[in-house]
C-alpha cells in the first residue's frame, strides 16, 4: 500500500510540475507575441492556453469554409492545424473546445492570432484588407 501511495504522490507532483512549467512557458510566449519581455510583476501567470493580458479576439474570426479550406490564413509554422470550438471548425490550434478568444495583434497589414497551448502553440495570420 505504501508503494502505491508513493507512486500516486510522484505522479501528482509530476502533473503539478508540468502544469506550472507549461503555464510559465505559455505566458512567456504570449508576452513575446506582443513584443514584450515577460515579467511576473507585469504579466502574472496565465494558465496554459488562457491568456490574461493583451488584446484578444474571437477565435470564430478564423472559421473554416469547410473541413479542409482556410482561405487567406497562414501559419507561421508552415501548416494550419484545424480545431473545433462550440461545434464550429476553426483554422487554428485550440486550447480546448470551449476557447472563445485568443491573443491578437495587427502588424504588417495582417491580423495575427496566437492559438493553442504549450507545447502546441500556433501563430496564424491573415490579411486585414479582405
Amino acid at each position: 500500500m505504501k508503494r502505491l501511495q508513493r507512486w500516486l504522490a510522484g505522479i501528482f507532483i509530476l502533473f503539478i510540475s508540468y502544469q506550472l512549467l507549461a503555464s510559465v512557458i505559455y505566458t512567456y510566449e504570449v508576452a513575446a507575441f506582443y513584443g514584450e519581455a515577460w515579467s511576473m510583476d507585469r504579466h502574472g501567470l496565465a494558465m496554459n492556453g488562457n491568456a490574461v493580458f493583451g488584446d484578444m479576439r474571437e477565435i470564430s474570426e478564423l472559421a473554416a469554409v469547410d473541413a479542409k479550406h482556410c482561405p487567406n490564413i497562414t501559419s507561421v509554422r508552415g501548416e494550419i492545424t484545424m480545431g473545433m470550438v462550440g461545434g464550429e471548425m476553426v483554422c487554428c490550434e485550440v486550447a480546448n473546445e470551449h476557447q472563445r478568444t485568443v491573443p491578437y495583434i495587427e502588424k504588417g497589414g495582417n491580423g495575427h492570432y496566437l492559438c493553442g497551448k504549450w507545447p502546441a502553440i500556433d501563430h496564424v495570420f491573415r490579411p486585414l484588407n479582405l
